[in-house]
């Protein structure tokens, strides 16, 4: 029963991971970081700096996301509540590992992709954790959210 515990741990975490990394951290010309009004930008620095701050708005609608989905959950003395404050601490320890291999040997460009790689772990976890936060339970958080 332990194992099916982990493995079961294990698919929670990985399903989002798999699919941000389904999409393969392509730039796009949808991306405000490196194309504004379908032109590229002029400078890595500039570039760098706005996937950062891109990076911090997904982190805080990931927070707010989180936030109210333990405000809101119920009961909160079941295993699946259990399970997932289990689930979030092992996605929060592999977020801060991840995605290090762009800031060796790709110069700038490699932050920039770093950015990238962290944002769309960002995305993808908020995207998760939003279905699961039942939306009836709390008006004013989901408003926050969107």
């Amino acid at each position: 029963m332990r194992q099916v515990h982990r493995v079961l741990l294990l698919s929670l975490i990985m399903a989002p991971i798999q699919s941000v990394a389904a999409d393969g951290y392509v730039v796009s010309e949808k991306d405000p970081c490196v194309y504004e009004n379908g032109e590229p930008v002029s400078g890595t620095l500039e570039m760098i700096n706005c996937a950062v701050n891109y990076q911090s708005t997904q982190e805080n609608k990931l927070r707010t996301i989180w936030e109210c989905l333990k405000k809101n959950y119920s009961p909160k003395d079941s295993g699946g509540y259990e399970a997932l404050l289990i689930e979030q601490e092992a996605w929060e320890s592999f977020y801060k590992k991840a995605c290090h291999y762009y800031t060796y040997d790709f110069g700038r460009e490699g932050h920039i992709d770093f950015q990238g790689c962290k944002t769309g772990l960002l995305k993808a976890r908020a995207e998760y954790l939003d279905q699961v936060l039942v939306p009836e339970h709390d008006n004013a958080c989901m408003d926050k959210i969107k």
